[in-house]
């Protein structure tokens, strides 16, 4: 199935080549391909190792802005959200996460690291340091850390069900 759904992709991204927004990829194509993916077996719980999720909460901030590659993250199988989940979902989950984050005037820091990260991306980690005023080395431990606390808080959610 996988391979079909590759050759779905590729099928649509030669037939939509050239339309595209400006970020540089295909909004339709890419929110299409989500669907196809979370509706491939969207009933099946995945379950992961706490390594494995704390990769999985990585790779969805980093897919933040990419729906279909959002679309293939462990997450959407987790017992963080419900099932069948959609991509839309996982992203108001992250988004729900920063708030929550932001709410604590302690860690209101950490959450616009994430922000500027993950959510309104800057170019590069160097480009969202600058934009934060902050030098390279507290940007990264900040990014660190607000990974690190957002990973734990759905972590224990995941377990406790």
């Amino acid at each position: 199935m996988p391979d079909w759904l590759d050759l779905l992709e590729q099928r649509a991204r030669w037939e939509h080549r050239g339309r595209t927004t400006p970020g540089g990829t295909d909004t339709l194509v890419d929110e299409a391909i989500a669907e196809a993916r979370r509706h491939l077996r969207p009933d099946v719980l995945q379950v992961l190792t706490p390594e494995q999720f704390a990769v999985a909460v990585r790779s969805a901030f980093k897919a933040a802005t990419r729906p279909a590659e959002l679309a293939s993250n462990p997450l959407l199988r987790s017992r963080i959200l419900p099932r069948p989940a959609t991509v839309g979902e996982l992203r108001d989950l992250l988004g729900r996460e920063v708030e929550e984050l932001a709410a604590d005037p302690r860690r209101a820091r950490l959450a616009r690291v994430l922000t500027v990260t993950y959510l309104t991306p800057a170019a590069t980690q160097e480009a969202a340091a600058a934009r934060l005023s902050l030098p390279f080395s507290t940007y990264r431990r900040h990014l660190a850390t607000a990974l690190t606390i957002v990973t734990d808080r759905l972590w224990e959610r995941e377990v406790g069900g």
